[in-house]
């Protein structure tokens, strides 16, 4: 049997990677994302703030293009 050493801080993790009765139990069926941290008694699975949801996106490399408002406007410009 292999053992895991205790998770020492915590980490966000898609929510698709998580079992279908944590998600439930979490209250995380409509969540992108989840944080799984540390507890007394083991670990906590918490829906993840936007903060967290920014920092895991742009970490891997998911993050969304984002205009600015005069990019935007010249956009519509053009067409």
């Amino acid at each position: 049997m292999e053992v895991f050493p205790a998770l020492a801080e915590p980490i966000t993790v898609p929510v698709t990677k998580l079992a279908a009765a944590t998600i439930a139990e979490a209250g995380l069926t409509d969540a992108d994302y989840a944080v799984i941290e540390p507890a007394e008694d083991g670990a906590r699975v918490r829906r993840a703030s936007i903060d967290e949801q920014l920092a895991y996106e742009q970490t891997h490399d998911l993050g969304h293009v984002t205009y600015s408002l005069e990019e935007f406007l010249a956009e519509l410009d053009t067409e």
